[in-house]
């Protein structure tokens, strides 16, 4: 399976080659593995083994679409050279940059405290921690305010790209970045969900990365470790009495499993029923609308016939492929997710100047990785949002640098 990731040779550890294929292959393709020497009977009762010959079928076209989107592929630039070609644009409009990251942090701060208000507890703290935090999702005009908390994922990084503007990693020492990243970490801490936090830190080592100095291959591999150790401990805490979190290495096993069980459900069940032809796509943009609105991964959850606390079933890009259009879905979905995530590396990153490009990129990273293990149909509604988001901050960073050449045009 790993054939094509080194056939790539990879420099960076943020193109979609290394950090996508290295999440398929912990997430899903270690799950048929893991299962055939674990659990082997119960392997060989149910549908693994197709169900491993399309996450193969997956990899392989999310690989091709990579190596597709390399023929358009601008001229090779070193770590190093990035981070030389950053720091020329970080010194234009980084004072917007940093107004932007404060203002947002703030948005995000203040959404927060009124989510948990409205909610009427601390999902992180109460006794049943995956029941509350999906009681706090159900209060009306919660999502809302989730959303907005959640762009404290992405504003620290707006303002580390101001501080890091003269190559002065000190900066981010500064009392004000350090309240609103401690305040957004708490907040997003405490809706009981691990990954927001996670995905904050992996924008912030990104904008370090590029705008000041590349991280080694090796250091960024350990800090993945280490963010995977924190997976495992935060799921044994946030669901002390579950089977699955028993111990360490039961909670770590089921990591690995988890995607693809979800997967073999998902195949057992729409091999032998009529594929969805794409109705699922918009099934999450709906929910925004007034009234009760099933989600696209809790309905696939009673579909299947599960029953737990919390929400639906994540059913892997080629779940959700299959669904829609069967194994030819799967083989031409992946390739143009792999084809998409690596244009967007090329021109966003090889060949961008752009701050905001540079965390728009590591957005579409995160919704692709996302994608990886939940699919297209459960990120539609992510990926409206973070056009939403990033629209309005390039008319926000037009606005104030218009209002910074108007302030300097009158000096004169």
């Amino acid at each position: 399976m790993l054939v094509p990731f080194l056939a790539f040779r990879p420099r960076d550890f943020f193109q979609p080659e290394l950090f996508i294929n290295l999440l398929f292959v912990l997430l899903i393709g270690m799950g048929p593995i893991t299962l055939y020497f674990f659990m082997p009977d119960y392997y060989a009762e149910r549908a693994y083994s197709e169900v491993s010959l399309i996450i193969l079928l997956g990899y392989l076209s999310l690989n091709f679409g990579f190596a597709l989107a390399r023929i358009f592929s601008v001229s090779p630039v070193s770590l190093n050279g990035l981070s030389r070609n950053y720091h020329s644009w970080l010194m234009r409009k980084s004072r917007g940059m940093y107004i932007l990251g404060l203002m947002w942090g703030l948005v995000a701060i203040v959404a927060g405290c009124l989510y948990f208000f409205r909610a009427g507890s601390i999902p992180l703290l109460s006794a049943n921690k995956e029941e509350a935090r999906v009681a706090a999702m159900l209060v009306s005009g919660n999502g809302y305010l989730l959303y907005l908390l959640t762009i404290g994922v992405i504003a620290p990084s707006f303002m580390a790209l101001f501080y890091l503007r003269d190559g002065v990693p000190s900066r981010l020492f500064s009392p004000l970045f350090i309240f609103v990243v401690v305040a957004l970490v708490a907040l997003l801490l405490f809706t009981g969900s691990r990954r927001y936090v996670i995905w904050m830190f992996i924008y912030l080592l990104a904008v370090y990365h590029y705008s000041f100095r590349a991280i080694s291959l090796s250091r960024l591999l350990f800090f993945s470790f280490v963010g995977l150790v924190f997976i495992v401990l935060f799921e044994i805490f946030r669901n002390p009495d579950s089977e699955t979190t028993a111990g360490f290495f039961a909670a770590a096993t089921y990591r690995f499993i988890i995607y693809t069980s979800n997967l073999e459900k998902v195949y057992s069940y729409f091999s032998g029923v009529d594929k969805m032809w794409g109705s699922t796509l918009l099934m999450d943009v709906l929910t925004v609308l007034p009234g009760k609105q099933v989600d696209y991964q809790s309905w696939l959850k009673e579909l299947v016939g599960l029953e737990f606390e919390g929400f639906g079933i994540p059913p892997t890009i080629m779940g959700d492929f299959y669904i829609n259009f069967g194994l030819a879905g799967v083989l031409v979905g992946g390739g143009v997710i792999g084809f998409l995530l690596r244009i967007s590396y090329q021109f966003m990153v090889l060949g961008g100047r752009s701050g905001l490009g540079l965390l728009l990129y590591i957005s579409v990273l995160e919704v692709g990785s996302k994608t990886i293990t939940s699919g297209v149909s459960a990120q539609s509604l992510g990926l409206l949002w973070m056009a939403a988001f990033y629209s309005c901050s390039l008319f926000f960073m037009t606005a104030i640098s218009s209002g910074s050449r108007r302030g300097v045009q009158g000096a004169h």
